[in-house]
């Protein structure tokens, strides 16, 4: 009798330990390799400096220092990841965040989590879109991108993106500057930094469910605007009617009447971030959502 209680005890530990090993290779019901067809790299860094960009609206689940640069070898889309150290794990799914260049996600959630904590990482990634819309429904890699540990601001010791990287260049801080818009009797605080021409006017037209922004340029250069959402947004439902947490799409920019491409450089739960190239000549940038909100 006990030695066939002891065959069961011996089965359920080994039956355990086969479905820890498989869980640890997946999640949310997909698996996740080692293969990395786009050179995609990704670290989670500690810092308290950027907070602020991090989270311009300040809401309750600002209390995260923590953030996640991305970068890859070959443009692509983030569209989710897993972060787990040891104790807990954060995930977050319906990201579109291109890693053309190396870029800031912010991380909520996880409080107690501290430099020099041991962090596995997994994500979902997607080939970036063109002009000529190649891959217009690109089939997502799982890939697990291994452990590292988490670092200190502007200190990073694998340098998997540069030598010792501040992980924020896309963002320059210091020269950030914020305006107020209107929206049906609501103000919003919206943050630009801008290279190459001032703003001179920053509206939202009704009309067209766009941001209106008038530039006086100098030279050609570009403009990184943080899009508080409740104020514009881009979403794949197209209206009406519109659906429960569609996934995010791409906003339509023009660029004095003609379309253009741009980055999104970042995007939370809150904001987006939207990095627009212009020429010397320019006037006019329209951000346009793809239904009134």
């Amino acid at each position: 009798m006990k030695t066939r209680l002891l065959i069961i005890i011996g089965i359920v530990l080994a039956t355990i330990v086969t479905l820890s090993i498989v869980f640890s290779y997946s999640f949310d019901g997909y698996q996740y390799s080692k293969e990395n067809p786009y050179g995609f790299s990704a670290h989670v860094f500690y810092s308290k400096e950027l907070l602020p960009i991090m989270c311009p609206l300040q809401s309750n689940d600002c209390g995260t220092h923590l953030q996640l640069s991305i970068g890859s070898d070959t443009p692509s889309i983030l569209q989710g990841y897993k972060i787990c150290n040891g104790l807990s794990c954060v995930s977050q799914d319906d990201l579109y965040f291109s890693s053309k260049e190396p870029a800031i996600i912010p991380i909520f959630g996880v409080d107690g989590w501290k430099t020099g904590d041991k962090t596995s990482i997994k994500v979902t990634v997607v080939t970036q879109y063109d002009e000529t819309y190649t891959h217009p429904f690109p089939i997502p890699f799982y890939i697990d991108l291994g452990e590292s540990e988490i670092t200190e601001y502007g200190v990073n010791k694998d340098a998997t993106l540069s030598e010792n990287i501040d992980p924020y260049t896309p963002y320059d801080i210091t020269g950030l500057k914020q305006i107020k818009v209107g929206k049906e009797g609501k103000i919003f605080d919206v943050k630009y930094l801008i290279k190459g021409a001032t703003v001179q006017g920053m509206i939202f037209s009704n009309y067209t469910n766009s941001l209106v922004i008038t530039i006086d340029t100098t030279h050609e250069g570009d403009l990184e605007v943080t899009i508080p959402r409740d104020l514009l947004d881009a979403r794949m439902d197209y209206c009406p009617p519109r659906q429960i947490n569609a996934p995010d799409d791409r906003f339509f920019v023009l660029l004095d009447g003609e379309e253009i491409f741009d980055d999104e450089i970042l995007t939370t739960v809150e904001a987006r971030t939207l990095k627009i190239p212009f020429d010397v000549n320019s006037e006019k940038i329209e951000i346009i959502g793809t239904c009134f909100i």
